[in-house]
């Protein structure tokens, strides 16, 4: 079975909620999987999924989350926290819902990554950082 690494945007508990049903449905299949949350955040995952604390992308939630991650220096930063957790935890697949800090870094080392989204999110203009490799997404729709 497969090490599974979820990173959830802490911002919004749909997030979370649509993240834990993915990783609950693979955990039930036997998979190991793990959830990367900042602490605050931490109590809506049941305590039989491992949580990773990370770096929170805000301390408040809210939609103006979107400036500060989509700030070059600040996404740089996001990008090396979920890099070095990614890393250590050298998972087979990591599974992004909107933090694209988390799949910048998934390619950066060359992990295989997919994101989970229900929105045209990846159409936002963004400045994204080259890491010398193409980034492939695959968008899911229930």
């Amino acid at each position: 079975m497969a090490t599974l690494l979820f990173f959830p945007a802490e911002i919004g508990l749909a997030h979370i909620v649509r993240t834990l049903a993915v990783a609950e449905a693979c955990r039930a299949k036997g998979h190991q999987v793990a959830i990367a949350v900042p602490k605050r955040k931490r109590h809506y995952i049941p305590k039989n999924i491992r949580v990773i604390e990370v770096e929170p992308l805000s301390d408040v939630d809210s939609i103006e989350i979107i400036n500060d991650h989509f700030n070059r220096t600040y996404f740089e930063h996001l990008v090396a926290v979920d890099k070095a957790v990614i890393e250590a935890e050298r998972p087979q697949l990591v599974i992004v819902d909107f933090r694209f800090s988390a799949l910048v870094a998934s390619a950066a080392c060359g992990a295989a990554a997919v994101l989970l989204t229900n929105s045209t999110a990846l159409t936002v203009e963004h400045d994204w950082p080259s890491f010398g490799r193409t980034i492939v997404v695959e968008k899911f729709h229930r």
